[in-house]
């Protein structure tokens, strides 16, 4: 049965589908008005190269491009282009097939021994579907009721050298683990009988199905917080006609944590997360969808900070205390946040004793 927790507000009357084209990713190759129209995020990774700074070299970034390839060689199958049922499937010889429970229990299997350590599933909330892709192609997914959506964890190492090469090239792998997982398990569902439609950060918001998969819960810089690692984690999904039950959010305590801590405004080197103590429902741009309760980040001095640097940045994922190694004092912690808030502000100041309070470092330097 579903939880009574509610993970997040939505006002219906201002609230819309989002429109992929206004992700800061896609506004530099057409929003003249975007203020890092034009620029790419690894333009300066030459200048940042010859400048010889620690963790910008020429082979660190070698490493972050391969890092980054079977995410971006693999084609992003639209809904017009999804994998259909094979012939001789298990549906021919089962027209009853498991049921939604049973189906559920198989993707997870299958998901974990891919390498996916958290699974869930849920019925899709169309709110989370983009209204139109990035070709500007509307988005109709109806016909596949359920997501598995899933994570994929980070080398927490070596995002700690955020926003150099080597906490880039930990993203680009897991999102290649992304990729691959997903064309896994939608060929899986596939050969099981079922329709599926791989998708990483393409056809929805990611973060939101992550939460009703019961996943995880929102953070202050509007990132999934896993109950295991954090923020250190990719989101992919797969969406299907396969009949799957349904997980319940979970409530980890995030909101109230978050209220007390800014250790993420506090790392970011342009200041583009919110020191609100609530959630005010503010937005900045287009690449805000305003409709939700929640603290909206700056993404344009984000993406515009991205492309001075050379590389994309971490600092706000890394400096939270949820991503921290998945210990028994950590675990304790956690558990002790999701009971309670009343200790919120000692667990917050161990977090600073213990790993120091974030700078807003823009680069390491030798």
């Amino acid at each position: 049965m579903p939880s009574e927790f509610t993970p997040y507000q939505i006002d219906h009357a201002t609230y819309k589908r989002f429109d992929q084209r206004n992700i800061c990713f896609s506004r530099p190759k057409w929003d003249k008005s975007f203020i890092a129209y034009g620029r790419r995020i690894y333009q300066n990774a030459p200048q940042r190269i010859a400048q010889g700074l620690r963790g910008y070299s020429k082979d660190q970034f070698a490493a972050l491009t391969a890092a980054w390839h079977i995410h971006d060689i693999v084609p992003r199958i639209g809904p017009s282009e999804i994998i259909l049922p094979r012939e001789g499937t298990f549906e021919d010889y089962n027209p009853a097939g498991p049921t939604p429970e049973q189906n559920s229990i198989l993707i997870k299997k299958f998901a974990n021994d891919l390498g996916s350590p958290d699974v869930g599933t849920t019925r899709v909330n169309k709110d989370w579907i983009y209204s139109l892709d990035v070709q500007g192609e509307p988005i109709e997914i109806d016909q596949l009721p359920y997501a598995v959506v899933f994570t994929v964890p980070m080398d927490q190492e070596k995002l700690k050298e955020s926003p150099n090469f080597i906490a880039s090239t930990a993203v680009g792998v897991a999102y290649s683990k992304c990729r691959f997982i997903a064309q896994s398990l939608s060929e899986y569902i596939s050969h099981m009988g079922y329709t599926a439609l791989p998708a990483v950060n393409e056809t929805g918001l990611s973060v939101p199905l992550a939460i009703d998969a019961g996943l995880g819960e929102f953070g202050r810089n509007g990132l999934l917080i896993n109950d295991r690692y954090g923020m250190g984690v990719r989101i992919a999904k797969v969406f299907t006609d396969m009949p799957l039950a349904q997980d319940s959010p979970v409530n980890l305590g995030v909101r109230k944590f978050c209220t007390k801590c800014k250790k993420c405004a506090e790392s970011c080197p342009v200041k583009a997360i919110s020191y609100e103590d609530n959630p005010d429902g503010r937005f900045f741009s287009i690449s805000n969808n305003p409709g939700a309760h929640k603290w909206y980040v700056n993404v344009d001095k984000c993406y515009k900070f991205w492309t001075f640097n050379g590389s994309d940045c971490s600092n706000c994922v890394t400096s939270c205390p949820f991503t921290k190694p998945n210990t028994r004092t950590h675990r304790m912690a956690r558990g002790i946040v999701k009971r309670t808030g009343s200790l919120n502000g000692l667990l917050l100041r161990m977090d600073n004793w213990l790993y120091g309070r974030p700078t807003s470092r823009s680069r390491k330097q030798s």
